[in-house]
């Protein structure tokens, strides 16, 4: 597997760990991630692309919805992010502008890769914690 195939792998899993595998827009189970900064305006900057704050998991309509409207997405995403994510939303408003940044030479994969593993790894480990205290009687889950 190449080095942006493994990078696309990670970034995939991150969000969908960091999410629960559930649509950020409106609770349902899903296996899909969106590009809240498209593909289109990072294609030159491999850094913003892949960065984990700008993956969503999108059930399969609001991911419909985003791509038939960027817009609706960004209309929706405030008001989704669980309070300790409020600086998720900046980190969007920066990659935003970092997307319009070309980025000369070569990506950078490794450390890309490396970023993402870590980020990877806290997000399961959030996920399998919220899954242990699901399972026991008598505790109670934070929504």
């Amino acid at each position: 597997m190449g080095s942006k195939a493994v990078v696309e792998k990670l970034w995939r899993e991150a969000c969908l760990y960091r999410a629960r595998f559930c649509c950020e827009i409106c609770g349902k189970t899903s296996p899909q991630v969106h590009h809240i900064v498209l593909r289109s305006q990072a294609r030159n900057n491999p850094k913003v692309l892949w960065d984990f704050h700008n993956g969503i998991v999108l059930c399969e309509t609001c991911h419909s919805e985003a791509h038939a409207s960027h817009q609706w997405l960004m209309d929706r995403l405030p008001g989704r992010l669980l309070p300790g994510q409020r600086d998720r939303l900046e980190a969007i408003l920066r990659l935003q502008a970092e997307a319009k940044i070309v980025c000369l030479g070569r990506p950078g994969w490794k450390k890309i890769k490396e970023t993402l593993c870590k980020q990877r790894n806290e997000a399961r480990e959030l996920h399998d914690m919220t899954l242990d205290c699901e399972s026991q009687p008598g505790n109670w889950r934070q929504s």
